[in-house]
């Protein structure tokens, strides 16, 4: 089987950026999905940024507290959890692990001097004293007043002293992007204040793990070829690029959640017994499974030009950020399954889909 190659030019001259995918017949067990390989009409739509900042933002106003809108407009697709509980064989250890090494290396880059940080100490007790006490941020010839992290929770109760500290600032940012190979900078005023202000859901003033993991993923998802670090691109060109390849068993640039139904029945898994939502069958004699809603969801929750299909970036970002939520919490980021809540969802060996017994359980007292 051949490696599929995509080339894409770089921002700099003319130099190309070459990427290779590699061949997916190592991830899965035979050449293409059966009786899917059909091109169907498809609906397109300019797709929109789920996480522009609103209209009426104010670049003079305080950080505050915001939804995710990637995470707010499909919240309740619940049955995702299975389609990720199934792929986790696949994936998860590849992908948390890059999730790790990535905030791992964030956290040694320093401070860029060069960026005033919109959300200092002292700038924040601004804000949030109402204008009583700290710097101006208005005020560039203010004179720097020192304020320790701990005194703005006198006027902000909620205020997490620790996490903000261990957080990523604007001026940190700032050399992360210079230092990883990341796009994105603009010659746009407030530039930095209004990253922090787009991904900072919390209204801290600065982004925990979580939420600059978001950001890295969302940013770099499209041009990780052009990236020098930790674009996810390793795990991106051996797994997910040629997973969404064998999927594509049509070969034009889309998949539905039926190529994902029948697709993922032939990916190779350790443990095939374990998390497979293909056992969950009811006595119908149509649509029998169950849980091909939770292929459905994965589309329905990451699709933004077609109606009802992905292509392959959509898929990529709707990977990563599975995993996103799937793995990271605040300052927190796993490798394991302590945060997924898949305990809630399967027996303590993973064969048995508690909601599905239930269910089949309701079947049985109907006869």
């Amino acid at each position: 089987m051949k490696e599929r190659q995509n080339s894409g030019s770089a921002s700099t001259g003319a130099t190309t950026i070459k990427s290779t995918e590699s061949p997916f017949s190592a991830l899965v067990d035979i050449e293409k999905p059966p009786g899917l390989c059909k091109t169907e009409d498809k609906k397109f739509k300019m797709p929109g940024d789920k996480m522009k900042l609103p209209s009426d933002y104010n670049v003079y106003g305080p950080p505050s507290k915001k939804p995710n809108n990637y995470m707010q407009t499909t919240e309740k697709l619940d049955q995702i959890s299975y389609f990720f509980d199934y792929i986790d064989d696949v994936l998860q250890k590849d992908i948390s692990g890059a999730f790790e090494a990535l905030i791992e290396d964030a956290k040694k880059v320093p401070d860029d001097a060069t960026i005033e940080d919109p959300y200092s100490a002292e700038k924040l007790l601004f804000y949030w004293s109402n204008g009583q006490a700290g710097r101006d941020p208005m005020k560039t010839d203010g004179k720097a007043t020192t304020v320790t992290a701990s005194k703005l929770k006198e006027y902000k109760k909620d205020f997490d002293a620790e996490a903000w500290t261990q957080s990523f600032s604007a001026a940190k940012i700032s050399n992360i992007i210079k230092q990883f190979g990341w796009g994105g900078v603009r010659p746009q005023p407030f530039f930095f204040k209004r990253l922090i202000d787009k991904y900072d859901f919390d209204g801290n003033g600065r982004l925990d793990a979580s939420e600059f993991l978001f950001y890295a993923i969302w940013e770099n998802y499209k041009g990780f070829e052009q990236c020098k670090k930790h674009c996810f691109k390793n795990i991106i060109e051996k797994k997910i690029n040629p997973l969404f390849t064998f999927f594509d068993c049509d070969s034009d640039g889309y998949i539905d959640s039926e190529n994902l139904w029948e697709g993922l029945s032939h990916v190779k898994r350790v443990n095939k017994n374990k998390y497979n939502f293909y056992k969950c069958e009811v006595p119908k004699p149509f649509n029998k499974f169950y849980r091909t809603h939770a292929p459905n969801d994965f589309v329905l929750k990451n699709y933004d030009i077609a109606d009802g299909y992905l292509n392959r970036e959509e898929f990529r970002k709707g990977m990563l950020l599975g995993y996103w939520e799937r793995q990271s919490n605040k300052n927190l980021i796993v490798k394991d399954d302590s945060l997924n809540k898949k305990a809630d969802r399967w027996s303590p060996d993973g064969t048995k889909d508690k909601d599905c017994d239930e269910l089949l359980m309701m079947y049985d007292k109907r006869k």
